[in-house]
């Protein structure tokens, strides 16, 4: 009885404590409460969904390419398999970010749920036509059916049996929505972290601004009451303290992401250089997939690109920041904090893939320069051959 009760009170101060905080100033609310769903926050009750998913996904996509194959010797053909398989203006800062991450949710929802029925309507569409256009006709010669990525699957015909297409279509989707899943996490998770840890900067920036103007214990003899420019001591160490706080937060979140960062831009790389060897060599029905493909890793790659620029963008503007206060009129005292958060911000701040390059736009561009430089020698090696 006593255990049941302290669950129940568990359960309810649980739901108090995500409820808070107003809703426009909850922090990652909808990827938590997905991480909840599967066991990965939280409570384990829910962790077998996430063994659910990630089995789909591995039995049916995974594993057959693995060990199955693909079902084609031409590298053309190989490089589409491989490439199917990542105060007031405070609140008003928080309020603003929050909602563009709710958009940014929405839109990450509508893709994911949409990807995997993008994916496989246009090889089903093509399928049912020719199969009905075959029993029209009354041709009696094998079709050949189209399926969304090139592989075996369990030794069923699934290129010219239609009842093991069909299964292996059915199979097929549910094996899309499930990686479809992962990638919504697998996305929104690190990129809302990144964008929030911009926002931490921007906070760290406003509380500077108004340091000058803040309400503090006594003033100093002299000092003027209508035009305010000194500091206190206690909310400028204040200040430093959120700013070692945002740079620690930058740190465990490149130690989580700088692997899958690396990861990625090695991803759109090789989707790149397979997708332009594709274009140049076949022009047919699977290169609306590859291109699918090519873009989803595109956007995603640039999306890291984008949110890595601004995360340095907003963490070298609080050094901006400090030197526009009046630190040459302050005491000593003052100046060694200043110095704090300036030695600070002279530190090149952000994500660092591998800790090797700094995740940026200008990172992303010679990406894309290298990738077509990539191509050009890998067409010039393969027609020598």
């Amino acid at each position: 009885m006593a255990t049941t009760k302290t669950t129940a009170v568990t359960k309810v101060d649980s739901a108090v404590f995500r409820r808070r905080l107003p809703e426009e100033l909850q922090i990652m609310p909808y990827t938590l409460r997905v991480l909840e769903f599967v066991g990965l926050w939280g409570s384990w009750n829910q962790f077998p969904f996430f063994v659910l998913f990630m089995t789909t996904g591995t039995m049916v996509i995974l594993f057959p390419k693995a060990f199955l194959g693909i079902g084609h010797s031409e590298f053309a053909i190989m490089a589409k398999g491989i490439a199917d398989n990542a105060d007031n203006d405070c609140y008003d800062l928080i309020r603003t970010t929050n909602v563009k991450i709710r958009y940014f949710w929405l839109f990450m929802v509508l893709y994911c749920a949409t990807g995997p029925i993008i994916f496989c309507i246009p090889s089903a569409t093509v399928t049912y036509l020719r199969y009905w256009d075959a029993i029209g006709k009354n041709l009696s010669e094998p079709l050949v059916y189209e399926i969304p990525m090139e592989q075996e699957f369990y030794g069923l015909d699934i290129r010219k049996n239609f009842i093991h297409n069909q299964i292996f279509l059915g199979f097929s989707f549910l094996a899309y929505c499930a990686s479809k899943f992962f990638l919504l996490v697998m996305i929104t998770t690190p990129f809302i972290m990144i964008k929030y840890n911009s926002l931490t900067y921007q906070l760290v920036c406003e509380r500077i601004r108004k340091l000058p103007h803040l309400p503090g214990g006594p003033k100093p003899a002299g000092s003027s009451t209508s035009n305010r420019t000194e500091v206190n001591v206690p909310d400028l160490a204040e200040v430093v303290r959120l700013h070692r706080q945002a740079y620690e937060i930058t740190q465990q979140i490149e130690d989580i992401v700088h692997l899958p960062v690396a990861l990625e831009y090695f991803t759109c790389v090789m989707f790149y250089c397979m997708a332009m060897f594709y274009i140049s060599t076949y022009i047919d029905f699977s290169l609306f997939n590859i291109m699918v493909l090519f873009l989803a890793s595109l956007m995603e790659t640039f999306g890291y690109s984008y949110l890595g620029s601004e995360l340095s963008e907003e963490a070298a503007a609080v050094g901006t920041a400090i030197y526009d206060l009046p630190w040459y009129d302050h005491s000593v005292e003052l100046q060694r904090y200043y110095r704090l958060i300036i030695q600070r911000t002279q530190r090149t701040t952000g994500i660092f893939g591998l800790r090797f390059f700094l995740v940026q736009l200008t990172t992303f561009a010679n990406v894309m320069q290298m990738s077509y430089s990539y191509f050009l020698v890998l067409k010039d090696v393969l027609q020598q051959l």
